[in-house]
């Protein structure tokens, strides 16, 4: 058993070179996205976890950057490869790959019907397509829609898939203190309180530390009885006013975290999804605010899905099928939101711990 939170243990060690793994009798888990903030968790995770070979799948143009350098020392057998090389290129990717792992951003959904074609054709065992969000229904998240519609592809393709969903990142979760040098406008939408989330039957959320997802995965990944089934990784449920509140009380900027709350309500997010979606229409796919419009109007629906709907619960992920991370590996240590809310404002700029 991990003596620290399962967080806070695997931040200690994002800075460390990981165990070299040269038995070949492990099984090949290779990792696409292994260097955003999601796949050096999972990444970390598997090496530690001393069940796994790792491999990481990095577009060319990355192959010198010093995440990817970081990944070759910890003994990741990195490999050249992109989502667009076709299923051939693919294929070679793929080579003695025993269980894949994406964790692609938003905008690469659909881009990985091809990976999981060569995945298919090569004879991987399992595969896990990009989640990492929270549980809910179709119609209410867009990229949530576009990763449903990818689960009934690999159905299709009679894949054997695992999905993996960690509810809300308690990085993103906690409100950014003035000093995050992150872009003001993000920084606002950390700060927005929901007018119908202190009600007298306040909306509850998962949370999960991102540093401990790859514990997480690991575990399910090596687990027969998570094949073919929906996993719900989680480590608190608090009412959606926490995350102010732990905001004031740890960030050593109580006044200043305060001063900065913006109240909005549920005709609010509908406004605002509106008023983006016009901006963007007029822009004609070039406004030049495109990009922080495009998250306004996924915050809407992802406050919408949490707030109003109240998909982001256990007993909501229970009723769709999911598997409880938790009951299964009672033995891993989870972050309780103070906890980590602690060792998030102690960061010189907490925008850098896994915000995005």
């Amino acid at each position: 058993m991990i003596p620290a939170s399962a967080g806070a243990y695997y931040s200690s060690l994002a800075a460390r070179p990981g165990p070299q793994r040269a038995d070949t009798s492990l099984p090949l888990v290779l990792v696409v996205g292994a260097l955003g903030s999601t796949g050096r968790s999972i990444t970390r995770g598997m090496l530690y976890s001393g069940k796994f070979r790792v491999a990481a799948m990095v577009r060319p143009v990355s192959m010198n950057k010093p995440l990817t350098e970081q990944l070759r020392k910890a003994g990741v057998d990195i490999r050249p490869g992109d989502l667009h090389d076709g299923v051939d290129r693919l294929k070679t990717v793929l080579r003695g790959v025993s269980i894949l792992v994406s964790a692609v951003g938003p905008d690469a959904i659909a881009d990985q019907k091809d990976l999981f074609r060569a995945a298919r054709a090569v004879g991987v065992q399992r595969v896990v397509p990009s989640e990492w969000g929270t549980p809910g229904a179709e119609g209410v998240i867009p990229v949530r829609d576009a990763k449903i519609a990818i689960r009934s592809f690999l159905a299709a393709l009679r894949l054997p898939c695992t999905v993996i969903d960690i509810g809300w990142r308690m990085q993103t979760f906690l409100p950014l203190p003035p000093r995050s040098r992150v872009d003001p406008r993000i920084r606002a939408l950390t700060h927005r309180a929901f007018a119908f989330a202190a009600s007298a039957d306040p909306a509850h959320t998962l949370l999960t530390d991102l540093n401990a997802v790859g514990a997480y995965v690991a575990r399910v990944l090596a687990d027969p009885r998570t094949s073919d089934r929906m996993v719900i990784v989680w480590e608190d449920e608090r009412p959606v006013s926490a995350a102010a509140a732990a905001g004031e009380r740890f960030s050593g900027e109580g006044p200043a975290m305060r001063s900065q709350r913006a109240t909005i309500t549920e005709q609010d997010l509908t406004r605002l999804e509106k008023e983006a979606h016009a901006l963007l229409a007029a822009g004609g796919g070039a406004h030049p605010d495109a990009e922080q419009l495009e998250l306004q109007i996924w915050w809407c629906g992802f406050a919408r899905s949490v707030c109003v709907l109240r998909e982001n619960t256990l007993e909501n992920a229970r009723r769709l099928g999911y598997v409880d991370a938790r009951a299964l590996y009672p033995d891993i240590r989870a972050s309780m939101l103070e906890e980590f809310a602690g060792r998030f404002y102690r960061m010189k700029d907490p925008s850098e711990g896994g915000w995005m």
